[in-house]
């Protein structure tokens, strides 16, 4: 999966890039443009042009969530799916680039977090769609918080088959590295909050 969740990064920057080598003419056209408007004092057209350029450019930007790279591989996907859905989003991600957990037990945690959000908001309507994730380190903590509504039958829904174990897995990479895993729902809010040790690697002795 995590394979396959890089390779779909490398495949949007490919296509960024290919994006903005075909744009190079044109926005050299409109950066002349803009110089001459402001050689004959027409700022308010300058202004239209530059923000014009600017929404072009925002356009082929590469979204950096934060510094690790597997944390980003696997929210461009995730986010791929939540603009796919109309889901609403707030990331707030201060992830170094380099951690002392395993790559794997990272996808995990924020792809099964973020799993569990998208099918709790398939099942709103698109006006309720909307999840903030925030991430950082606290003291010798990787702490993830993860906030989205959801409707009181699917937060108390039994676990079906193929579904339902991704709280497990949660739980049992916290279990490794000393952390803790915890969620609750209230008031239409479900929350989760991920906790994991990264000043050591190997969990409790």
């Amino acid at each position: 999966y995590l394979q396959e969740a890089e390779r779909r990064q490398n495949e949007a920057l490919e296509q960024k890039h290919a994006e903005l080598l075909s744009m190079r003419a044109d926005l050299n056209q409109q950066l002349s443009r803009i110089r001459l408007l402001l050689e004959k004092g027409d700022t308010d057209a300058a202004e239209a042009d530059i923000a014009s350029v600017q929404q072009t450019l925002d356009h082929t930007r590469i979204r950096e969530y934060c510094q690790h790279q597997v944390v980003n591989a696997i929210l461009t996907e995730k986010d791929r799916q939540c603009q796919a859905l109309g889901i609403r989003t707030d990331y707030q991600l201060l992830i170094p680039r380099k951690l002392p957990i395993d790559p794997l037990h990272l996808c995990s945690i924020f792809s099964n977090l973020m799993d569990n959000a998208i099918e709790a908001l398939r099942e709103l309507p698109e006006e309720q769609r909307s999840l903030t994730l925030h991430g950082a380190l606290r003291g010798s903590y990787l702490l993830v918080r993860l906030e989205n509504p959801a409707s009181r039958k699917h937060a108390e829904r039994p676990i079906r088959t193929g579904h339902g174990y991704g709280s497990q897995i949660l739980q049992d990479i916290a279990d490794t590295y000393d952390g803790y895993f915890q969620c609750d729902f209230d008031n239409g809010v479900f929350r989760a909050i991920m906790a994991v040790k990264v000043d050591r690697i190997g969990g409790k002795n």
